[in-house]
């Protein structure tokens, strides 16, 4: 079964990703902008569920990316509405 996670209470905050070339054979040293990189990633995978642990690839100025989700924190999206947070530490 899907779980259905509800937008309006969990959000993610931060999420720390790893990230490397998925073949190793076509990696390049070529400087890649992490801005970019970063505002694509959560174009992509905007409404994305994730789970430390989990594995996914990205493509990126024509290359394929590995990743791996190493830590998410969570955020109270209540505080955008300019309401009190709940007060719970989430991650």
């Amino acid at each position: 079964a899907n779980y259905n996670f509800d937008k309006s209470k969990q959000c993610i905050g931060a999420m720390t990703i790893e990230i490397d070339f998925l073949q190793k054979k076509s990696t390049d040293s070529s400087p890649y902008d992490s801005d970019k990189m970063a505002a694509e990633f959560i174009q992509h995978f905007n409404n994305q569920g994730f789970t430390v642990g989990q594995q996914l690839v990205f493509s990126f100025c024509d290359k394929l990316f590995g990743l791996v989700i190493k830590d998410i924190e969570a955020m109270d999206p209540s505080i955008l509405k300019g309401e009190p947070a709940s007060g719970k530490k989430q991650k």
